[in-house]
């Protein structure tokens, strides 16, 4: 058998060539597009099924949140109370009983819209006022550290919460009422969430 010579023009030739090669790069680029697509349909579609997800476990973790918000609040409430335990403890008995009766009859007047959370009681001395140390100072004849005359005197420091500052200044002017303590003094009074709640954060210091 023999082979026919192929007298087509050289340009045609590489034409033909160009052309079939063309077409197989495209086939080969069109399997390659429909695979790159389908791959990409199906990573969209898993995205989209985690994207549900997360957002059903995040509705499901809320709750779980909030339990741990109030569990961490209850902790401090607990810590608190041991500290009060602990006071109550560790000091005299009839002057625990006298200085308990006076805040809650205090926080009573103010029909629960004030709270102790903790409170403490610590001693400290200061000089005697008398009307020679006055005289002294008044004409600048200061005495000596032998002669000054030192008293015991006892602190109450009340921190806790309170709906407003009305109510914290109402329950300031029920422990001065007592008659009991030789100054009450207001430290601080400050804005802070209590169980998602505005309330006011105070700091109340007795001296007697």
């Amino acid at each position: 058998m023999t082979s026919q010579p192929n007298l087509l023009p050289p340009s045609i030739m590489h034409r033909r060539f160009l052309t079939s090669r063309l077409k197989r790069w495209a086939a080969i680029w069109l399997v390659v597009l429909a695979t790159t697509a389908g791959t990409c349909l199906s990573q969209l579609q898993s995205l989209s099924e985690l994207e549900g997800t997360a957002a059903t476990l995040a509705a499901k973790s809320g709750p779980l949140r909030e339990i741990a918000a109030e569990q961490q609040q209850m902790a401090k409430e607990v810590q608190a109370i041991k500290e009060r335990e602990s006071w109550l403890t560790d000091s005299d008995s009839s002057q625990t009983l006298q200085l308990l009766g006076i805040i809650s009859s205090a926080t009573q007047k103010n029909n629960g819209r004030v709270s102790v959370r903790t409170l403490n009681v610590t001693s400290f001395e200061r000089p005697v006022v008398t009307a020679e140390s006055v005289a002294g100072i008044k004409t600048g004849n200061r005495s000596s550290k032998e002669d000054v005359v030192l008293e015991q005197k006892m602190q109450l420091d009340l921190h806790g919460i309170a709906v407003n500052d009305l109510a914290v200044a109402s329950f300031v002017a029920s422990l001065r009422e007592s008659g009991v303590f030789e100054s009450v003094e207001l430290k601080s009074s400050i804005s802070q969430v209590f169980n998602h709640h505005e309330t006011r954060g105070y700091e109340v210091t007795c001296v007697y």
